[in-house]
């Protein structure tokens, strides 16, 4: 796709197949050069690494796996930058720390 001033963006699906066809190892949608909604990374046996929520206000939830499925930690970025709450979780699911962050500063 093409945009107004001639560039070219990227449009559309992008999947990674893992190393000799072992599956997909990666997925993200483009819509106009951006990704949007889900951005997924798998490891070479099919558990998920880590996800990316692109939102259409501009921020992205990020959320890291532990290889038994279980959240390990989730935070909002937007521009590079830690915005709002972030949580770690320990392996059984409990909450190890949570943080609150404004424009990449740590909230007191």
């Amino acid at each position: 796709m093409r945009d107004l001033s001639g560039r070219y963006l990227l449009n559309g699906r992008e999947v990674w197949s893992g190393p000799n066809g072992s599956g997909k190892q990666y997925e993200v949608t483009w819509r106009a050069g951006r990704k949007v909604g889900s951005e997924t990374l798998w490891s070479v046996t099919g558990a998920k690494l880590w996800e990316r929520q692109h939102r259409d206000d501009g921020t992205t939830v990020w959320t890291q796996f532990w290889s038994n499925g279980q959240k390990k930690h989730e935070s909002t970025w937007r521009d590079g930058r830690a915005v709002a709450h972030a949580t770690a979780w320990s392996p059984s699911g409990t909450v190890t720390g949570t943080w609150e962050f404004v424009d990449g500063n740590l909230k007191p």
